[in-house]
Order: C-alpha cells, then sequence, then structure tokens
C-alpha cells in the first residue's frame, strides 16, 4: 500500500487471474478508488475503465502475465 500512499504508478504481475481477483477483493474499499485490476474475463465496462485510467500516475494495475501479450 506504500506506492498507493506515495501516489506511484505500479504494475503487478499474478501468474493466474485467480490471483489478481483475489488480491483486488481483499484491497479495502478506499484502495479500489486508485487500483484497477486486468485480465481477459473482466466486464468490458471494467476494462475500458482500466484502460482509460492506464495513462493516470497514481493508479496500481493488477495484471497476469498473459494479459500483456
Amino acid at each position: 500500500m506504500k506506492y498507493v500512499s506515495k501516489g506511484e504508478k505500479t504494475l503487478v504481475y499474478c501468474p493466474y487471474r485467480s490471483q489478481v481477483d483475489s488480491i483486488y477483493g481483499a484491497l479495502p474499499t478506499e484502495y479500489k478508488i486508485k487500483i484497477r485490476r486486468y485480465h481477459s474475463k473482466i466486464h468490458d465496462a471494467e476494462r475500458k475503465i482500466t484502460e482509460r485510467d492506464y495513462s493516470c500516475t497514481f493508479l496500481i494495475h493488477i495484471y497476469p502475465p498473459a494479459a500483456l501479450l
């Protein structure tokens, strides 16, 4: 959470989608404003928001490696 506090842009890579969802689900609500998840099974609306917000310097994105291919 230190990256959120500092407002640093960070990418977190997880080997499995389930880990992305688990980490994201465990986050306190106040952090979900600045943190986005991204993988092949998220809904289109959430994916578009994540892609739009990617350029924002205050987001932490949680990706499985396959999402980057």
